[in-house]
């Protein structure tokens, strides 16, 4: 009875594997023509299409990497940028990110004018989970304002910002209004983050113009940051018509790495020095572990 039942397996087992083998080949197939088409798309007339594309894109992951890679490299502007894109939000994902909520300690709106002009927002800037200068943040409705001797108003310090997890780096998105080169020289001191260790120890992250930071509005024409690079640019009402001159917007990704990974972390206090007239902001702030099976 065994060996019947064996013999039956087996003949449904070779009578069923080359269907699946071609079910597997046509799935494989059709994925490749719908990643084909969308690269295409990417350049399509229609935005919508465009915008649907490259969303596509993203959710359908690592198989369409090589297909975006080359896209990269495409004659078109347009291409090039959305497959850039593209490959920044493939490459986050296959890191692996937790967000801290700065909600608690914000104080004041996206939505909101600030630094003394109507229209002065970021409006723009994008909310939710958004993968920018190619890492994952969580963008809240409100962040964090810090203050300046330009701006009294503002509390000088966010103290006891909810972490309570290890991390091997630490990833801000922040800028800082009222800066330039002609008003502060790189390198001087603005604020800190000081991370706070479960076992009472602490780390004090410094963040210094020019190298950490440079004003939010693009005074300098993207000058770089020794420690720092642009993670999102755009624009509000207020920059746009600013002295009969249009300045964009821009928004810094500081990336730390932490000399105590294992020490879980159990919060962060973001301060101003309140000596310049700098006054710091924090829109988000993202942990990253290790990826699973990286080495240590």
């Amino acid at each position: 009875m065994k060996a019947i039942l064996y013999g039956f397996t087996a003949l449904l087992v070779l009578s069923v594997s080359p269907a699946v083998a071609q079910k597997s080949k046509t799935s494989n197939a059709e994925l490749a023509a719908k990643i084909t088409k969308l690269v295409k798309d990417l350049d399509a007339a229609d935005f919508e299409t465009r915008e649907q594309a490259e969303k596509a894109l993203i959710k359908i992951g690592k198989p369409a990497l090589d297909a975006v890679t080359k896209a990269a490299k495409s004659p078109s502007a347009e291409v090039q940028i959305r497959a850039k894109r593209i490959l920044a939000a493939l490459m986050a994902s296959l890191r692996n990110f937790e967000y801290v909520d700065l909600q608690k300690k914000a104080n004041l709106k996206l939505t909101e004018s600030f630094h003394d002009f109507e229209g002065n927002d970021l409006k723009k800037l994008p909310q939710g989970e958004r993968v920018l200068g190619g890492v994952k943040f969580k963008v809240g409705p409100k962040f964090v304002q810090l203050a300046s001797e330009q701006a009294p108003t503002f509390p000088e310090k966010a103290i006891g910002i909810a972490v309570g997890k290890t991390a091997s780096q630490l990833h801000f998105l922040h800028a800082t209004g009222w800066g330039s080169p002609s008003t502060v020289a790189d390198g001087t001191r603005i604020g800190s983050y000081v991370v706070h260790y479960e076992d009472k120890t602490k780390v004090v992250i410094p963040i210094e113009y020019g190298k950490d930071v440079r004003d939010w509005w693009n005074w300098d024409d993207s000058k770089p940051c020794a420690r720092a690079r642009i993670a999102w640019t755009g624009s509000n009402p207020a920059a746009d018509k600013y002295a009969d001159q249009a300045i964009s917007l821009r928004l810094y990704l500081g990336t730390w790495k932490n000399p105590h990974p294992k020490k879980k972390i159990v919060s962060i206090d973001y301060t101003s020095t309140n000596k310049t007239i700098c006054a710091p902001f924090c829109i988000a702030i993202s942990l990253e572990q290790p990826a699973a099976g990286a080495k240590k």
